[in-house]
């Protein structure tokens, strides 16, 4: 089956010019006089170097160099060689780090491409597909290890003629090692056996025991024991699909596959059984997770299918990262699991890449590179005839735009497995709710009745306000007066414990004062509702209850959504209280209702996309219960209960949603029917801000033609961050060609100066 030309495009729309890599290379030897050095730099250009002769014949594209810059040495990324510059005085090249590429040709092409689309340097790009341990080298410790240098039978015999010499601790050292499956480190010997160095030197000495130094990684598995299990009977719908993509593998054909799945519906089987497909073929798979709270259990779901199973992402440690990332690089057949940043794992055959829940707005990154991992994904699946499959219950507009216009397969899994029922899913009006009980009100009354019923049958529930904090600010009755972040012109949220205000943007904390600071009245209250507030209200209407709350204020340690997915999973909490880290991709079958606090927050941001993200979490958040045997319900409450956003969701219904939301972008048009940029200027001046965006503003307008749009400049939403003041203007246009034309002519005001910072955002995800 060939793909249509149409599936090189990426998941926004159409592409910029193929990637290209730097001319003027010359194999690698002698003749490499000129190393061509790229820097973690804004600037889009590379540094010749000379190579001194003792290096010509371990430079080569693709490796990490010191090079001095300046006054400083510095790191440096080699991207080609060549026999002679036009550039006088050149410095040498100090060092060449890596005995073998630690960049392929594919990672050079795909980075090339980002910096061209996402307009940052070619530098930048590289040093951000490398994950910190890596690039720190943050090798495995030595540790010493010991193994029996004579036979298992004849370890009785010896250690009894070890004993009869006075040497009881030599004797007890061999007897715990023949018992031992495993290769045991000294350190473990000495503290089970409860002894010094000294007996385990004799014994080596003896010629009993053989001691050597390895270099060993600690394993981010090495106390999670798993079952294998066998593949699952897939339904008609789920069995089409494997045949879809395998047909597609079996051919090396490039194509991308949205998965529209409901929750329930066997997304992850159907993953499970496309990878086992490519893995028997020898190649390698990415599965791409939107948050690090969803790894743990992603990855014991594939470890109990596969021997080879990797995982990067930011909370592991440097050792481990490294470590995983060597691993990987050995081409072994085999997953890599991680968030956005696990697309640049460096797999050598890659055969699928699964990008679960790909709607979601973390696979965007918020700094430079600003590149989104979907669209990086399908470019790098391109250029290594891979198959991506977009798997979602809530696919983004643009994806699903894209599928039923041509530009992607489309492949539908309409039903949950096993018949199982879509959750019943109840609309609370809280305004009906005030009035009727005279009071303000966090937990409506049906909620709490359904989540005592659930738990008095063993149940479990869980509950999701996408607020964290106690309160999200503090007012004074008597003016009005609301608490706000001198450094940043928002309101801030209290926080119980710990008695302070914090600033959700800067980490600023202050202490609530007695009074308000603008009419000293006594009488400050504490408005709307975070995760602890809930979690104390919970406290008083479920008394018995085990409950505990998942947001970034609990989950600091590296083992803590791990623990608390664990403790959840095995009956040992009632109610999980979080933010979006539990909205998603999390499979309990004991889990029978679900409560949305304030459904409708999103709803008044100032964004185009507020009423599909309110859609995109409703779902996604009641589709975490009715998993297993017994019947699932969602209480979702709101003021502004009859949003069509609320509704569709209310029904299941994504293609009605989708039929509204989309015929309101077309006629506003905005995206998937225009391409976006945004540009932001920030500084501790006003008057110098808006200069600079007035500035570029006015290049960018006089380049535009009649499908060109420039809005703006004008204030951000969040008008001050951290002490600076924020301007932007968008950019729409009908291609994303016409986007990056425009954004050529003003280049030379694109760039950040000690007193103003300008961020260039292609593709846009959050107007904030």
């Amino acid at each position: 089956m060939k793909t249509p030309p149409s599936l090189i495009l990426v998941a926004q729309g159409d592409m910029m010019p193929p990637m290209t890599l730097s001319t003027n290379t010359t194999p690698t030897g002698a003749g490499n006089r000129i190393a061509q050095i790229v820097l973690n730099i804004p600037v889009d250009r590379s540094f010749d170097y000379t190579v001194p002769e003792e290096m010509r014949a371990h430079i080569a594209r693709g490796k990490r160099v010191k090079i001095p810059f300046g006054p400083r040495v510095t790191t440096g990324y080699c991207i080609g060689t060549a026999t002679s510059s036009t550039v006088r005085g050149l410095k040498p090249i100090l060092r060449v780090l890596d005995e073998k590429p630690i960049l392929d040709a594919d990672m050079l092409e795909l980075t090339r491409w980002m910096a061209s689309y996402y307009r940052c340097s070619w530098g930048e790009a590289l040093d951000a597909v490398l994950p910190g341990g890596v690039k720190r080298e943050s090798m495995a410790r030595e540790k010493m290890f010991a193994s029996l240098a004579i036979p298992a039978e004849s370890i009785p015999a010896t250690a009894q003629a070890l004993r009869s010499a006075g040497r009881e601790a030599q004797a007890k050292i061999l007897e715990w090692m023949v018992d031992t499956p495993r290769t045991p480190h000294v350190a473990e010997i000495t503290k089970t056996v409860g002894c010094s160095l000294s007996p385990l030197t004799s014994l080596e000495k003896a010629g009993k025991i053989r001691l050597e130094r390895r270099r060993v990684a600690p394993d981010p598995f090495f106390d999670q024991s798993v079952e294998r299990t066998e593949p699952l009977a897939l339904n008609p719908a789920q069995a089409a699909v494997v045949k879809q993509v395998d047909e597609l593998t079996d051919a090396q054909t490039f194509g991308v596959v949205l998965l529209h799945g409901v929750t329930g519906s066997g997304k992850t089987e159907v993953y499970l059984q496309t990878i086992d497909h490519v893995v028997r073929e020898g190649k390698q798979a990415i599965v791409l997770v939107p948050e690090i709270a969803l790894t743990p259990q992603a990855v014991r779901r594939f470890r109990e299918r596969f021997d080879n199973v990797y995982v990067l992402h930011s909370m592991l440690s440097d050792t481990q990262r490294y470590a995983q990332w060597q691993a990987i690089r050995q081409g072994l057949p085999g997953v890599v699991i991680g968030p956005r940043s696990a697309i640049f794992a460096p797999v050598r055959e890659l055969g699928v890449l699964v990008i679960d829940e790909e709607h979601e707005s973390t696979f965007k990154q918020q700094s430079t590179p600003r590149y989104h991992a979907r669209d990086v994904g399908i470019m790098r699946a391109r250029r290594q005839n891979a198959v991506v499959i977009l798997g979602s219950a809530t696919p983004s507009l643009e994806s699903y735009s894209n599928a039923t216009g041509g530009k992607f397969a489309l492949a539908e899994l309409p039903e949950r497995v096993e018949e199982r029922p879509m959750p019943k899913m109840t609309i609370v009006d809280m305004q009906n709710e005030f009035v009727e009980q005279k009071r303000q009100v966090i937990l409506s009354r049906l909620l709490v009745k359904e989540m005592k019923t659930a738990l008095d049958c063993g149940e479990q529930a869980i509950l999701f306000i996408n607020r964290r904090g106690y309160s999200t600010h503090v007012q004074c009755r008597r003016c009005g007066y609301v608490l706000t972040c001198e450094q940043c012109a928002i309101a801030l949220t209290y926080h119980r414990s710990g008695e302070f205000a914090l600033c959700h943007y800067c980490n600023t904390a202050i202490g609530v004062p007695g009074a308000c600071p603008d009419c000293h009245g006594p009488d400050l209250r504490y408005t709307g509702a975070g995760t602890q507030k809930v979690e104390d209200v919970l406290a008083q209407v479920l008394s018995e209850a085990r409950v505990v709350r998942m947001d970034s204020d609990t989950m600091r340690r590296r083992d803590a959504y791990e623990k608390t997915f664990c403790d959840f999973g095995e009956g040992r909490i009632d109610v999980l209280i979080g933010t979006q880290m539990i909205a998603k991709g999390l499979d309990f079958p004991n889990v029978t209702v679900v409560g949305v606090v304030a459904a409708d927050l999103a709803l008044n941001l100032p964004d185009f996309r507020a009423a599909e993200r309110t859609f995109q979490l409703l779902a996604q958040v009641g589709g975490r219960t009715g998993r297993g045997s017994k019947e699932g319900k969602v209480i979702v409450q709101a003021f502004n209960h009859n949003h069509y956003s609320i509704t569709t969701a209310s029904r299941h219904d994504y293609a009605a949603f989708a039929q509204t939301e989309l015929a309101q972008r077309r006629t506003a048009g905005y995206p998937p029917y225009a391409r976006m940029a945004r540009v932001l200027v920030e500084g501790k001046k006003e008057d110098l801000v808006m200069a600079l965006l007035e500035s570029i503003a006015a290049k960018l307008k006089a380049a535009r033609s009649d499908t060109v749009r420039i809005l703006g400049p004008a204030p951000a939403p969040v008008e001050r961050a951290e002490g600076s003041y924020r301007q932007h203007l968008l950019i729409w246009a009908a291609t994303a060609k016409q986007i990056q034309n425009v954004l050529g002519m003003a280049d030379g005001l694109l760039k950040s100066t000690a007193s103003l910072r300008v961020t260039l955002d292609i593709d846009p995800t959050s107007l904030m």
